[in-house]
């Protein structure tokens, strides 16, 4: 397993190269909708290839999503992205801390992520603006309410701003449940968890070395339902979406 964790190394520092190179050629594209449109198809392309490159296995729990449409889903991992990206074209909104990293920053902005600084209520509410348009322009934007990654024991609570792109756009909020399976074959428990999960005081790189040495993963991203305008009163509407995600989700418990 130390050989192909070894090979699996070089592999993805050569696929990352390949991404930089041809994602960085879509900033000559001078229109903002095919600009989009191209680092979306090159963010799927690239994440289907790392997931193969890793083993790591999607059963996807559906067919075709509302679009366009706020989707909204839990976090355990960086793996999410391209677990997600890898079934459905989708823009995803991150941070501004991630944006100043090295590595997750400089990938996020050659795969079109929107950077989002929720503690500035001025450049919030002009990033929600720019979003909603994103969204009316007919792309899947992908958010991740909870605001960073979980342990697996729980889902937690979701921050109420960006809720608002939806009302914005006029689009539908679309509920997604990520759900890490297996590792080798075997359940994921809170004793194998941070192979997968990032989360807490996790350090980035030492993390990401340690996804070359798992042996075949396997995860479930699963369509709950959409919640349209005519559906929904806004005041009940990150409850709801919480209340869905957090019912399915099956939680990781500490059996020891």
């Amino acid at each position: 397993m130390i050989f192909i964790g070894i090979i699996r190394l070089c592999a993805f520092l050569m696929l990352v190269l390949m991404f930089i190179i041809t994602s960085s050629l879509g900033f000559f594209l001078t229109e903002d909708s095919v600009r989009k449109n191209y680092h979306i198809c090159v963010t799927q392309f690239y994440s289907r290839v790392l997931l193969w490159l890793l083993n790591v296995q999607v059963k996807k729990n559906f067919k075709d999503l509302p679009k366009p449409a706020l989707v909204v889903c839990n976090h355990l991992s960086y793996l999410d992205v391209p677990v997600i990206a890898s079934t459905f074209p989708a823009v995803f909104i991150t941070s501004v801390e991630v944006q100043g990293s090295f590595l997750e920053g400089g990938l996020s902005t050659l795969g079109g992520s929107i950077f989002i600084e929720r503690r500035n209520r001025g450049r919030l509410l002009h990033d929600i603006d720019f979003t909603s348009r994103v969204i009316r322009s007919g792309f899947h934007v992908v958010l991740f309410p909870e605001g960073t990654t979980g342990d697996g024991s729980q889902v937690l609570p979701f921050k109420s701003g960006l809720f608002s792109t939806a009302t914005k756009a006029d689009s539908p909020v679309v509920l997604l449940t990520i759900q890490y399976q297996s590792i080798g074959g075997k359940p994921v428990t809170a004793q194998n968890r941070d192979k997968i999960f990032y989360y807490g005081t996790i350090k980035f790189v030492p993390h990401m070395l340690r996804i070359f040495f798992n042996r075949k993963i396997t995860v479930e991203l699963t369509f709950l339902k959409a919640i349209y305008r005519e559906d929904r009163k806004k005041r009940k509407l990150i409850n709801d979406a919480y209340e869905a995600i957090s019912s399915h989700y099956q939680p990781i418990i500490n059996n020891t």
